[in-house]
Formats: C-alpha cells, sequence, structure tokens
C-alpha cells in the first residue's frame, strides 16, 4: 500500500469591505404624525481593507424596544454609491414620524452584497420620546339650512377647524345629533354621521353638509354636531350646538273616503269579489300632505252602526297622501255562513288626520241570501186560493229565522199561472218581508200570500221590474210555527210581454 502526506495551513480570512454605522446623530425627542426636522444624520463607514463595488443600501426603523426585529417599522431608506475603503457617508435623516406618541427608538442599518461582515451593521439604538402632535378639532359652526316641520327633512351644515399647530394625519369622524337643549348626552338621537379628510395647521373644512328627519312633536331644537380624531389631543371642544329651531307641526291634512265599489250582493261563506269588485278610494281634501300612514280596515256588520258585535274582514296601512293625493284600496273577505242583509263599513285612520268625521263610509244594504231554485211548485191557474196544500207544493223545507234572508230563483211560467212556495215561520218570527225582481220592464209578476188554510192573507199588485217597486212588502200577524205560502202569478202583461220562460227571483225575509 503506497501512502501520501501533505501539510495544509489554516489562517483567518477577513472581509476586505465591512460596512458600519459607527455614528448616529438621532434627536431625542419629536411630535408623533409629523415631518422629521432636518439637522439629524447618521453615518455609514467602510471599514475594511479594500474598496467597495455594490451599491449600499440603507433603512431606518423605529422600534419599541431597540432590537431590531420584524416588528420594527422603516421610516426612512436610501442607498448610496459603494464606499473606499475607510470611506464615509453622512447621510441625512428624513421621513414622517408614526402617528402616536410614546417612547421609541432609532435603528440605522447599511447592507451591501460584497459585505461579508454583516454582524456589524446596525447603529447602536438611538432612544426618542415622541409627544403627541399639537392637533385640536373643533366645530366652529352649526347651521340649519332648511327644514322646519315636525316629521319632516332637516338639511344643515358645519365646519371643523383644527386650531393647533400641526397638521393631522387621521381622519375626522363626525355625528350630528338632535336635542332638546345645547348639551350632548345619551338621549339625544343620532340623525347622521360620516367623515372628513385630516386638516392641516389653522386649516378650516368647508361647509360639511348633513340631514336627517326633525321628531314628530313640536319643539325647539338644537343640532349638535361632534367630530373625534384619533390624532386629537384636546376632545373638550369636540362638540358644537346651532342656534335653536322652533319645528312646529305641518298642516294637518283631511282624508276622507271618496268612494267605494260594493257589490250590492252576495253569497253565504263566500268571498265578496265572488261578485264583483270591492275597492274604496282615500282622498286627501285639504291640499296638505300627511306624514303618517294610514290605516283601514273593513267590517261587515248587520246595522249601519260600528260597534263591537261586527267582526273585522279585512285591513291594512297605506302611505301618507301627498297634498290632494288619492289611493285606491282593494279589499276582499269572506260573507257569514247565515243568510240575511249585511253593511260593509270602511273605517280610515292616521295619526295626523285633521277631521275624523269623515273617516267611515257604510255601504248600502247588502243582500247575502241562502239560494234555491225553483223546484215542484203546483203551476196552478187558478188563485188566489191554491187547489192543495202538501209538502209537495215546494221542494224545499224552508224555515224562515228572524233574520235570515232567503233567495227562490224561479222561470215564469204562462200566463196567469201561479208558483207557489211554503216556508215555516221560525221561533220569533212574527212578519216577513217579499218582494220578487225580474227583467222584462213589463209588470209581468203579483205576489200573494196564503196560510195554510188556504186564506188569502195579503197581495200585492204593483211595479214593471219588482214587487214592490220600493222594497219590502211586509206582512204582520204571522205565528211562529205555523206554514204559509207565497204564490207568484205571472201575469206577463195580458199576454203580450212574451216573458214567459224569463228568470225572477223571490225573496223572503222573516222579522220579530
Amino acid at each position: 500500500m503506497t501512502t501520501a502526506n501533505a501539510t495544509v495551513t489554516v489562517t483567518n480570512i477577513s472581509s476586505s469591505v465591512d460596512y458600519t454605522v459607527p455614528v448616529t446623530n438621532f434627536p431625542a425627542t419629536g411630535t408623533a404624525g409629523t415631518a422629521i426636522p432636518g439637522g439629524f444624520d447618521f453615518t455609514i463607514q467602510n471599514s475594511g481593507s479594500a474598496a467597495g463595488s455594490q451599491t449600499v443600501t440603507w433603512k431606518v426603523y423605529i422600534s419599541a424596544n431597540g432590537i431590531l426585529d420584524s416588528g420594527d417599522t422603516i421610516i426612512s431608506s436610501g442607498s448610496i454609491a459603494a464606499l473606499a475603503s475607510g470611506g464615509t457617508n453622512v447621510v441625512p435623516l428624513t421621513g414622517t414620524w408614526p402617528v402616536f406618541g410614546g417612547p421609541y427608538f432609532l435603528i440605522a442599518e447599511a447592507v451591501a452584497s460584497d459585505d461579508l461582515t454583516t454582524g456589524n451593521n446596525v447603529s447602536g439604538a438611538g432612544a426618542i420620546t415622541l409627544n403627541p402632535p399639537n392637533i385640536d378639532y373643533s366645530v366652529t359652526v352649526v347651521n340649519n339650512t332648511g327644514g322646519t316641520t315636525t316629521g319632516a327633512a332637516i338639511a344643515g351644515n358645519f365646519t371643523v377647524n383644527n386650531g393647533g399647530a400641526d397638521n393631522g394625519s387621521q381622519p375626522v369622524y363626525w355625528t350630528a345629533y338632535v336635542s332638546t337643549d345645547t348639551i350632548l348626552d345619551g338621549s339625544d338621537p343620532v340623525i347622521d354621521s360620516g367623515s372628513t379628510a385630516a386638516l392641516n395647521a389653522g386649516a378650516s373644512s368647508g361647509a360639511i353638509t348633513f340631514s336627517g328627519t326633525w321628531p314628530g312633536t313640536p319643539a325647539t331644537y338644537y343640532l349638535i354636531v361632534q367630530v373625534a380624531a384619533s390624532d386629537d389631543v384636546n376632545g373638550a371642544n369636540n362638540d358644537t350646538a346651532g342656534a335653536g329651531v322652533a319645528v312646529s307641526a305641518p298642516p294637518a291634512p283631511n282624508y276622507n273616503i271618496a268612494a267605494a265599489t260594493i257589490q250590492t250582493s252576495g253569497a253565504p261563506g263566500a268571498l265578496f269579489t265572488a261578485a264583483g269588485v270591492h275597492d274604496f278610494t282615500i282622498q286627501e281634501v285639504s291640499g296638505n300632505a300627511g306624514n303618517q300612514t294610514i290605516d283601514w280596515a273593513v267590517y261587515i256588520s248587520t246595522d249601519q252602526i260600528l260597534d263591537g258585535g261586527d267582526t273585522l274582514e279585512a285591513s291594512g296601512s297605506e302611505a301618507a297622501l301627498a297634498g290632494s293625493g288619492s289611493v285606491v284600496v282593494p279589499f276582499d273577505g269572506t260573507w257569514p255562513g247565515a243568510g240575511r242583509y249585511y253593511y260593509l263599513i270602511i273605517k280610515i285612520t292616521a295619526d295626523d288626520d285633521s277631521d275624523p268625521i269623515n273617516d267611515m263610509r257604510v255601504s248600502s244594504v247588502i243582500s247575502v241570501p241562502v239560494s234555491y231554485t225553483e223546484g215542484a211548485e203546483d203551476n196552478s191557474d187558478i188563485g188566489p186560493t191554491p187547489p192543495a196544500f202538501t209538502a209537495a207544493v215546494s221542494d224545499y223545507a224552508i224555515t224562515l229565522n228572524v233574520d235570515s234572508l232567503v233567495e227562490i230563483n224561479g222561470t215564469m211560467d204562462t200566463y196567469d199561472q201561479y208558483d207557489t212556495y211554503k216556508f215555516t215561520a221560525g221561533a220569533g218570527v212574527n212578519s216577513v218581508e217579499i218582494y220578487a225582481t225580474w227583467a222584462t220592464g213589463f209588470d209581468d209578476i203579483d205576489l200573494y200570500l196564503w196560510d195554510e188554510s188556504g186564506a188569502n192573507l195579503s197581495t200585492l199588485q204593483t211595479g214593471t221590474s219588482s214587487e214592490p217597486s220600493s222594497p219590502p212588502w211586509t206582512i204582520t200577524g204571522l205565528t211562529p210555527g205555523n206554514n204559509y205560502y207565497v204564490g207568484v202569478n205571472f201575469y206577463l202583461d195580458l199576454d203580450t210581454s212574451g216573458s214567459a220562460g224569463q228568470p225572477y227571483k223571490l225573496y223572503l225575509y222573516g222579522k220579530p
């Protein structure tokens, strides 16, 4: 085996280029958020034995603890040309202090790619106290530029001034309030808010506008504006109240129900609209705009008086109307299951309505009958006394109770024939209203009422489209529990009308 031997000599190699920061001329105090004043600097030196060949980059950091780490902020940076061996360069300190005051440290660093000794590239920490800036925002004037009516729009503006010796650097936030006095407290409602840019020392903003809504109660109110900025050193003068504004109620509107479309008939258990359109019109008649919601309700009533016994069927609300404005309100509901005469009562309310006396409308009487179709009549040509009274005279077991309304749909027979219908007077029924309607234009029908014995209690002969022409025909003296018969005689205008086969309606209404 062959062995080779060699001698190796190890020596220390020092960098030939070595940048340091040997001298710092840093301030001991400053004003937060302001520019660093002139006259301060630091020195970069090539302490190595050879000239540098690469650009030297420098940075100045501000640190909370004097140790250069990731939490530090660069406040100034730049670069210089490479330095000869032993060469120096004095770099002016520039930049802007952080916006918040407090104790800090300044650290300078110089870096070049040909500097192989990097452990000595950072200066010793320079301690500095940053004082808060002299920034003092205040609201110098608050104006009401329009609106003095309760519930109406507010228009206003204000001016902000920086009375301090230093420029502001942070946004100025503002809030506008309405108050019953000139003192801002927690009960004053906010009406608007926003922000504006920072102001330089001694500068004032232009007019900053705000808006809102006056309260609904008449009074003297004050508009108060408060400003705030994170660099403002004096919060004692941050809010200002404008002059008192006498806010009065607006001229009151006068609402009424100008019109209503309501059908005159319906069917038990059916929707109102099954018979056609139902709506009403709310109108403002004084020329004064409203600002309060208009509530409305529709009730079913058995009379023309709105009271606790009436049933609410529809309700809603409409926006306040402009002066002389109007709105059409459609509605619907369901008729009760019992056939009788009803009324619809419409009621509107608004807190600012000047004349509630005209806020209700009562419909004309509405027929909501239990309906039958013509059954097995006697079709007799003998009258007014029918030849016989049997159950077959009518297909219906009609019991006519108090306030019950029955509608029978029939067809006219030939001249001098009778349709005869049977009903029983219910408990408490001592009289009955009877009438018939048709549309031939001739005096085609006469009506009769007979009792169980066949006695003719009453006869009605009048009108060309209804019996009677101004309904109803009322017969008194009925005995509850007894049977009665209504005879419909087809006069057919002495056989000249040609009305046979035309429809008619017979109505029976039980009364006490």
